[in-house]
Formats: C-alpha cells, structure tokens, sequence
C-alpha cells in the first residue's frame, strides 16, 4: 500500500467516525428537542382552538348544489371553550430544571459542536476526493 491510498483510508475513516459522532452528540439531541417544542406548541390553549375549528364548515346544513340564500345564524348549542388539561410534567423535565446551567446553553453547545464536526467531515471529503485523483 502506498501514502495515497493510506491517507485516503484514514480520511474515509475520519469521514464516517465524525459523521457518527455529530449524529448522536449533536444531532439527535437536536431532533429531539425539536419534536419536544413541536409537542409544547401543540399544547398551547390557541393552537387546540385553531386545530379544533379549523375543520368545521361555515354552515349547518349544507348540500351540494344548494345556494347559500339565507345569513348563517348562531348554532342553539354553544358552549364555551375549555382548553384540554395539559399532562403533569415528566421526571425528565424536571431534573432538567433543577440543572444549575440553563438548557439553552447545552442547546448551544450542541450546535457548536456539530458545525465544528461538520467542517471537520466536510475537510476530510475533500481531503478523500482530492487523494482519489492523486492516484
């Protein structure tokens, strides 16, 4: 085996550890929080208004090819809204609220992280196509 086809296995190799170690230092943890704050925002009393009356239709009693002659009137049923009760906090939530270092900054330190992983993969693909030609 030569320097070149050396050098390439190691930057292929790099590639795909640091491909791996940003995926589940960074990444994951990101997805995650991403789907968590999708759930937060689900919970929120306007979007359960805004998702339970989206669907409903303008009228009552409306039939294909009727014209609409007559103004809508207030249904005879009309309750108020009351929101849905949200769930009690879960244990993982809770311990990290008793971290004395807020989850912003672990949420900034995994973004860090994962760019400087990605400048580092993206380095060693370039370093691995360039080798390819060297040969």
């Amino acid at each position: 085996m030569n320097k070149s086809s050396l050098l390439r296995t190691y930057a292929l190799l790099v590639c795909v550890f640091t491909g791996v170690s940003v995926t589940l230092i960074a990444g994951m943890p990101l997805w995650h929080g991403l789907v968590r704050a999708a759930h937060t925002i689900e919970q929120k009393e306007v979007y359960q208004f805004y998702h339970e009356h989206s669907s409903t239709a303008g009228c009552n009693d409306c039939r294909e090819g009727r014209a609409l002659t007559a103004a809508p009137t207030k249904p005879h049923t009309i309750s108020p809204y009351q929101p849905h009760v949200t769930p009690a906090q879960s244990p993982a939530d809770s311990s990290e609220q008793g971290s004395m270092i807020p989850p912003a900054v672990f949420m900034a330190l995994r973004i860090v992280i994962g760019l400087v992983g990605l400048v580092i993969f993206f380095v060693h693909w370039r370093l691995y196509k360039n080798l390819a030609y060297a040969q």
